[in-house]
């Protein structure tokens, strides 16, 4: 996906509401602590954001900096909220080969990606992987005037798609987009706004509670 295509796209879904979710294969609440996920690293990524990240992710590259602290923190709130036996973090051996799979849901066909069929492709054992790719990360600042009081707000955004796989059926559990954001009065992003977005990305990644840990 170009970077053109992921802004149509955010501007899309910002008319049209929520993004979808498809529940392919729904498992029994009473087998996912049965199951372990690993959680594959940040497949094709944009990093639109302008400001500096040094304060709170450290020196170094920002792009790597962002999807570092993304995958961990992301991986770290599954492990937290979601009913699964284990959510590991995991890396590829070697360079990932990039595979698409098209599958019919009800009247639609959704096209996602899919792990290779060998054993290999990530580094950790898994009942399931889980895929997010096609990411995009930038931030809006808006002027917004309530009555005599102008008011700055930024907005952290994201945008990307995630799919979850059953490794032993080979076929997919639960696919969908994503498109969040988090909006503060500071006109600069600091290391809480990127936690409250991380929240609100994993409530996705719960797939509408489906996935949630039992309370």
């Amino acid at each position: 996906m170009s970077t053109r295509q992921v802004i149509i796209a955010l501007i899309l879904f910002g008319i049209l509401g929520c993004a979808p979710t498809y529940m392919v294969n729904k498992i029994e609440k009473s087998n996912f602590n049965k199951l372990s996920v690993a959680v594959a690293p940040i497949i094709s990524a944009t990093i639109a954001f302008p400001g500096s990240v040094e304060k709170d992710f450290g020196k170094g590259n920002k792009d790597s900096l962002i999807i570092d602290y993304l995958q961990k923190s992301i991986s770290k709130g599954l492990k937290e909220k979601s009913s699964f036996k284990s959510v590991e973090l995991c890396r590829f051996r070697g360079q990932p080969t990039i595979e698409y799979e098209s599958t019919k849901y009800k009247d639609e066909i959704i096209k996602t990606l899919k792990p290779l069929p060998d054993s290999g492709f990530v580094t950790c054992n898994n009942d399931v992987v889980l895929m997010i790719y096609n990411v995009y990360i930038d931030t809006v600042t808006k002027e917004n005037r309530y009555e005599d009081v102008e008011i700055s707000t930024t907005s952290l955004d994201f945008y990307g798609e995630y799919v979850y796989w059953n490794t032993k059926l080979k076929a997919i559990l639960s696919y969908g987009k994503i498109r969040k954001d988090y909006s503060s009065t500071n006109q600069s992003v600091h290391i809480s706004n990127w936690n409250k977005l991380v929240d609100k990305i994993v409530e996705e990644l719960l797939v509408e509670g489906n996935y949630s840990k039992e309370k």
